[in-house]
């Protein structure tokens, strides 16, 4: 197993897994295969797949015979895609690890080419140029691309306290670093140069969309079984986000300061599950749009 830096610094394979399989719905599926065109494809190629819920959940949509190769440079990642499709029993479905810069492929490949909030980590210009070269001709490349800058958010009715916040900002110091080392981020880029790329690299054919991912714990769509699992996700990230970085830093928090800030959060989570079970809504939510720049080789 090579890298691991983004499984143990950034997103692991638990918040990852979830935060795609509450977005992925299947309602949301469908609209993806559309505006991606890639519902024809025979041999589809996902670069940055992480754990592999999108190809998993492809993979159902689709045809059986079809191929998916999911690839990422995370080795956790790929380890945990290989263990869950053999364990769901997944056919024609394979993961590779690698360079999304330096795709281990051959020229004309693949007959799409799919990647969800990848660009921005990466030189957008090379992550294209290697996607238009292992695409076949007529195929298709897609790029999904949260806009965080454009979302909606409710505001939190259960607050953190100042205490909270304060340490919550001292470990924020040390993310920074973090994220510069790693590039999260660092290429996000205005739609419309993404659009000029496209059309620059040899594109045709070049469309952009707009998806809206919803997230509201209060839905009555939402059964109390999946209720369970936003808020738990919830929380799980913030300890995550807590227990990395003091992985990796340990002098960010004293032991009783990291005592303390745990002790914070769970009871903001023991509060917002005592609501859920007592019937009481607080009407939380989010909207995201997610930006689909796609073209054809």
């Amino acid at each position: 197993m090579g890298n691991t830096n983004w499984s143990e610094k950034v997103q692991s394979i638990y918040s990852l897994n979830t935060s795609r399989d509450l977005r992925f719905t299947d309602k949301k599926m469908k609209e993806i295969i559309e505006v991606t065109r890639i519902g024809e494809s025979k041999n589809i190629l996902e670069v940055g797949c992480g754990p592999g819920t999108f190809t998993r959940k492809l993979k159902k949509e689709l045809s059986e015979e079809i191929k998916i190769t999911g690839l990422d440079m995370d080795g956790k990642f790929i380890e945990y895609c290989r263990e869950i499709g053999e364990k769901e029993g997944l056919e024609n479905i394979n993961y590779i690890e690698g360079d999304a810069l330096s795709l281990p492929f051959e020229n004309n490949t693949f007959d799409a080419c799919i990647s969800h909030t990848v660009i921005e980590h990466v030189p957008n210009r090379e992550f294209l140029k290697e996607q238009y070269r292992v695409c076949k001709e007529g195929g298709y490349v897609s790029v999904l691309n949260v806009r965080p800058e454009s979302s909606l958010m409710s505001v939190d009715n259960i607050k953190p306290t100042e205490r909270e916040k304060e340490l919550m900002r001292k470990i924020g110091t040390y993310t920074k670093e973090v994220k510069n080392e790693l590039q999260v981020g660092e290429f996000f880029d205005n739609p419309q140069n993404i659009l000029k790329l496209f059309e620059e690299v040899g594109f045709k054919e070049i469309q952009l969309d707009a998806l809206t991912y919803v997230s509201c714990t209060d839905d009555d769509r939402n059964s109390y079984e999946r209720k369970r699992v936003m808020i738990d996700y919830e929380y799980n990230i913030i300890l995550e986000f807590i227990r990395m970085n003091l992985s990796m830093k340990k002098d960010i928090l004293t032991n009783d300061e990291e005592e303390e800030l745990i002790g914070l959060i769970n009871d903001r989570y023991k509060e917002r599950l005592k609501l859920l079970d007592n019937g009481e809504r607080l009407w939380d939510f989010s909207i995201s749009p997610m930006i689909v720049i796609s073209g054809r080789k």
